[in-house]
């Protein structure tokens, strides 16, 4: 009878090829899937913190500039050293104890009130 080629014992060597696959390759390639898969875990991971940087970086800079904080934090710093020189400016004038030697009283208050 003609089976095209194939007999019990070429069958037989096939499963055997087979068994070998499962029990030697099998393991190598899963072994090596599953490193494959923890190497794509942390390359996902790693682009959701890329992003999540890259996004507090944009908000933060969109806030620094949007915001003005280097320019709010002069003004107070600006706002502070001129309240100082307007105390020292009173205190001075105030501390002055003869009237006649004193800045005109009106006369400061309106230079007061303009700065």
């Amino acid at each position: 009878m003609n089976m095209n080629g194939w007999n019990e014992e070429l069958e037989m060597e096939l499963r055997e090829v087979i068994e070998v696959v499962k029990r030697k390759d099998v393991e190598d390639y899963e072994r090596l899937g599953n490193k494959a898969l923890k190497a794509n875990k942390t390359l996902a991971i790693a682009g959701v913190v890329s992003a999540m940087a890259g996004s507090m970086a944009a908000v933060l800079n969109a806030f620094e500039h949007g915001g003005q904080v280097g320019m709010v934090f002069e003004m107070y710093r600006n706002c502070g050293g001129f309240f100082k020189q307007l105390e020292e400016t009173v205190e001075a004038t105030l501390e002055e104890n003869e009237f006649d030697k004193r800045e005109n009283g009106q006369v400061f208050e309106l230079k007061m009130a303009l700065q």
